[in-house]
């Protein structure tokens, strides 16, 4: 004859049930630009326990992320790609598109003045 054991349940007791979490893979996630609702789903928790617990954290993986990213447009520019070239320019070296206005193509006007009119 088997035993059966039943698993007691422990009841939530506020501070006590403490959650074990990889800050570097909070880092990680927020550096591949997670929304902060899919890391607090990834851990199962509610999205304030991330963020009140690890705000620096979330802002180091996201400035890290946002390096990686700019590291990746400076080599596609470099490599060649046009449209990257441009942006580029436009973001960090105050480069802009010229505006020209072409006089000769505008449209005639012509003004009639209606007044006084005099016949010698």
């Amino acid at each position: 004859m088997s035993k059966q054991t039943k698993e007691k349940k422990v009841p939530y007791i506020k501070g006590t049930n403490k959650l074990s979490f990889d800050e570097d893979q909070i880092v990680t996630l927020a550096s591949k630009f997670w929304m902060l609702s899919e890391i607090a789903a990834f851990y199962g928790v509610d999205v304030t326990t991330i963020s009140r617990r690890f705000p620096d954290l979330l802002t180091k993986g996201r400035e890290k992320g946002k390096g990686r990213l700019r590291d990746a447009q400076l080599k596609l520019a470099l490599g060649g790609n046009a449209t990257m070239l441009i942006w580029l320019g436009k973001q960090y070296l105050g480069q802009k598109d010229a505006e020209t206005v072409d006089v000769l193509s505008m449209p005639e006007i012509k003004i009639n003045v209606i007044g006084n009119e005099s016949t010698t």
